[in-house]
């Protein structure tokens, strides 16, 4: 959309617009309301204090391969997917998976 199509746009619109209102407050320099923040990035270490969990055993767990993002080369994670991994079955059987090799060894 050019500046000619924003123009013509803002020319139709009625007098109480919604749309109009923003245009204007905008332009007297009134703030907009705050985006939502994204939520941050951990490293493994991080994720692990985060969630009470030893690195380690998110490591076995293969949380990289399930939540998490590659950003400069290194896995980074969010606590929500974290935590909603660590409650899904698949993690569940993952765990059981691991508890059987273990009895296995011994």
């Amino acid at each position: 959309m050019n500046y000619r199509e924003i123009i013509a746009w803002v020319a139709t619109l009625p007098e109480n617009s919604p749309e109009l209102a923003k245009i204007s407050a905008i332009r007297h320099g009134a703030d907009l309301p705050p985006a939502e923040k994204p939520e941050p990035f951990f490293t493994l270490a991080e994720i692990g204090r985060e969630v009470r969990k030893c690195p380690t055993w998110l490591h076995r767990l293969e949380i990289q391969r399930r939540c998490g993002e590659r950003l400069a080369g290194r896995f980074m994670y969010r606590r929500s997917r974290v935590l909603a991994f660590l409650r899904s079955q698949e993690c569940m059987s993952r765990i059981a998976c691991l508890r059987e090799k273990r009895k296995a060894r011994k």
